[in-house]
């Protein structure tokens, strides 16, 4: 029902893919937030720790043909959370072997 109402594609959370006839499924790989406990930024060594397990993961099985998602909550980010952003955001953007892929672009793969 998703592309008959104009959606092109659909995000959710984690490497697995379902298969969805007409709809590009990009997920995100990354969630900055810590939603048990304390509804707030996870911290940094986490934050890069989960991007670090996905680039690993992805080599390790040659599934580099979509992004590494970054999942963020900008409406309960924190001051931590939203430094982190600006941050890894800057450092990816100045970084060589990276590149920031907009949303229009990625669903149109």
């Amino acid at each position: 029902a998703l592309p008959v109402a104009g959606y092109v594609g659909l995000s959710t959370f984690g490497r697995k893919t379902p298969a969805a006839p007409g709809l590009a499924w990009i997920n995100t790989h990354v969630d900055i937030m810590n939603w048990t406990t304390t509804r707030a930024f996870v911290g940094e060594d986490e934050a890069l720790g989960a991007t670090i397990g996905d680039l690993a993961a992805r080599r390790a099985a040659a599934a580099a043909t979509t992004p590494t998602g970054l999942l963020t909550h900008h409406l309960v980010h924190d001051e931590d959370a939203w430094r982190f952003v600006d941050r890894f955001l800057g450092t990816l953007a100045g970084h060589p072997a990276a590149r920031i892929v907009a949303a229009p672009a990625v669903f149109a793969a």
